[in-house]
């Protein structure tokens, strides 16, 4: 069936709440590789009636020194659903690996949009940006913050897009120190500090949105401490970025989480009506 390659100490009983790998074996054939991260790979498979979904495998013996993580993540994705959000329907457990099943967005990611076809109208940008805000606005109103809001995690299907990949996501309540954690070029000035809340992901989404529209970075270093420099200190280069972009990337990118608005109070600006 293609599973990863397994040659991990056994973590069995990882939750009683799951359902037996075995019930995924009998059901799906696990087919192309989607995408592969840091602890797991992401694959498509058939189920029945010809059915399709993404499945993320995480080998246990990427974990076995994180395994608070994993369990973090599936606790999150099984509390959450919203239209937004990529749908994460069973989780299977063997073994050595565990089978997250969720909704197949069939339409590629942001990322891959963006390096083929180039910048976004700035029309859909205004849609991509309202439903990111709504997925947001709902994840933090359950103090969930997700700390990876980048192109390679929104995700588009037929007729919506979505947030997917929560690996990184955490229960938060108010301001806290946690550990700098995300992909380098969309972290906030304040994960760097090292003390942040939610605000971080409107930050990131702001990056996410300028790539969107420009087809490049805000900021970029030549090492990552001087990468985390000019996101803490320096000023974006707002070239190509006609004023109404660039007033509402400002607001969701202030440098200051205190000053930044919350997902709500973002979708409130008017710039996200306005009609072109």
């Amino acid at each position: 069936m293609g599973n990863i390659c397994v040659c991990a100490k056994s973590m069995q009983n990882f939750s009683s709440e799951n359902k037996p790998l075995s019930e995924f074996e009998k059901a799906f054939t696990l087919g192309s590789l989607l995408g592969i991260g840091q602890f797991s790979e992401v694959r498509i498979a058939t189920g029945p009636n010809n059915s399709k979904v993404a499945v993320k495998c995480v080998n246990f013996s990427y974990i076995k020194n994180e395994p608070k993580m994993i369990k973090r993540e599936i606790s999150i994705v099984k509390s959450i659903k919203h239209s937004n959000i990529v749908q994460v329907y069973d989780i299977y457990e063997g073994e050595f690996n565990l089978y997250l099943t969720m909704e197949l967005c069939s339409k590629g990611s942001l990322k891959e949009r963006v390096k083929l076809d180039g910048p976004v109208s700035i029309q859909e940008v205004k849609t991509i940006a309202r439903k990111l805000l709504e997925a947001l606005d709902y994840l933090h109103s359950k103090k969930i913050c997700h700390r990876d809001v980048k192109p390679e995690n929104i995700l588009f299907t037929e007729d919506n897009v979505k947030i997917a990949d929560f690996g990184l996501a955490r229960l938060m309540s108010g301001t806290n120190k946690f550990t700098m954690v995300g992909t380098p070029y969309y972290i906030s000035p304040e994960i760097i500090a090292g003390t942040y809340n939610t605000k971080c992901d409107i930050w990131s989404l702001g990056v996410v949105l300028f790539f969107a529209l420009t087809s490049r970075l805000p900021f970029h270093g030549e090492s990552f401490e001087d990468l985390f420099e000019r996101i803490s200190d320096q000023e974006i280069d707002w070239h190509g970025v006609e004023e109404p972009e660039e007033n509402f990337l400002r607001y969701l990118m202030n440098k200051n989480q205190k000053l930044r608005p919350s997902a709500a109070e973002a979708l409130m600006h008017p710039w996200l009506s306005i009609l072109i």
